[in-house]
């Protein structure tokens, strides 16, 4: 994928306030997916650990990511998602479902100015994950 993007990195206010409230968007994407049973269906009694691990992992991508404004770390990470993920059952829709998730849960998380820095990535996160979809489609 092309990662050329006119991305920059997220100001410190914005970087202090998703710290601040990472773990509250984490919880909040956590539960948001456990509402999709058939999302979370595949992954039986440990549902929410597994899936909380997911969220976290992308939390701490994103933060590094927003930080540096470099995408190259999200695509790999997508990459991976597309081989690996669906061998444990989770399609590249429930990715994307979960990526607007977050977008929603920062929405929610930060003060509207801190949020649009941040979601301008995870906005990109879900336009690539949305062409992957598309493209399995």
């Amino acid at each position: 994928m092309d990662t050329t993007v006119e991305l920059k990195p997220v100001s410190p206010a914005a970087l202090a306030a998703y710290r601040k409230h990472k773990t509250r968007i984490i919880e909040n994407v956590v539960a948001r997916a456990l509402e999709q049973p058939a999302e979370v269906a595949q992954h039986g009694d440990d549902a929410e650990r597994i899936v909380t691990a997911g969220i976290e992992f992308t939390a701490q991508v994103l933060e590094s990511v927003i930080q540096v404004g470099d995408p190259a770390l999200l695509d790999y990470q997508l990459s991976w998602a597309q081989d690996r993920l669906p061998h444990d059952g989770v399609s590249p829709a429930f990715v994307l479902s979960r990526f607007r998730n977050f977008a929603d849960s920062v929405a929610e998380a930060l003060a509207p100015a801190h949020a649009q820095e941040v979601n301008q990535w995870v906005n990109w996160l879900i336009n690539r994950q949305q062409a992957l979809v598309n493209a399995a489609a």
